[in-house]
């Protein structure tokens, strides 16, 4: 288990390498896996299939987007424990107000969930914070701020978290350009958890608004 480290990708941007420990990834996903109502045995195969993003809780008919899941600090949830433990790895002063939860798989062998998210700016403009969690593969992860000549490219390990400023004027650019090997994965433990995160990706992204 390697130990906790923060690295600055610009002004708005921080990596924090080991930001979770072994029985906190477990954690996580298994509320992931408890709360997941997405009906993964009936998507349709395609030519070039991206990753997806899981429906949290059932859709509502005629909704167009897929539902996220919403936390006050005070609640009792694993992921709202998470995002306060690299709150205060970061050392930040200010509280959290509120904060919303979504989730996507890639997969590298899947005829139906892809491993590539090309480089994007969210331009989320309403003054929250991404903190954006890795579990299971590894997966190549590119960022790049304004002030950088190129963009940074990096292994984003499990238990793993990006923190960033999601809004246009930071211009945080950021991707995936694959995922590891299956075998990267090995701290599931037997039965069916092991086997979903050893060829899956899960980036588990929470927009964190402060007081």
């Amino acid at each position: 288990m390697n130990a906790t480290s923060v690295e600055a990708l610009g002004p708005a941007c921080f990596l924090i390498r080991g930001a979770l420990n072994r029985k906190e990834e477990v954690e996580l996903f298994d509320f992931i896996q408890e709360k997941d109502a997405t009906d993964w045995d009936n998507m349709p195969s395609c030519m070039s299939p991206s990753p997806k993003t899981l429906a949290l809780f059932p859709k509502a008919p005629g909704a167009e987007k897929t539902p996220t899941l919403l936390f006050k600090p005070d609640d009792e949830a694993v992921v709202v424990d998470m995002v306060g433990k690299v709150n205060r790895i970061l050392n930040w002063s200010q509280s959290i107000k509120s904060m919303s939860m979504a989730a996507i798989r890639y997969c590298a062998s899947s005829p139906t969930i892809g491993s590539v998210l090309p480089p994007h700016v969210d331009h989320c403009n309403d003054g929250s914070w991404v903190f954006l969690f890795s579990l299971g593969c590894t997966a190549t992860f590119h960022a790049k701020s304004p002030g950088m000549e190129q963009r940074c490219t990096f292994e984003m390990q499990s238990g793993d978290a990006l923190v960033f400023d999601p809004s246009t004027e930071a211009g945080i650019l950021h991707g995936v350009a694959g995922i590891g090997k299956a075998e990267s994965w090995e701290r599931g433990g037997p039965g069916e958890r092991s086997e979903i995160l050893c060829g899956s990706r899960y980036g588990v992204q929470c927009r964190v608004s402060f007081c």
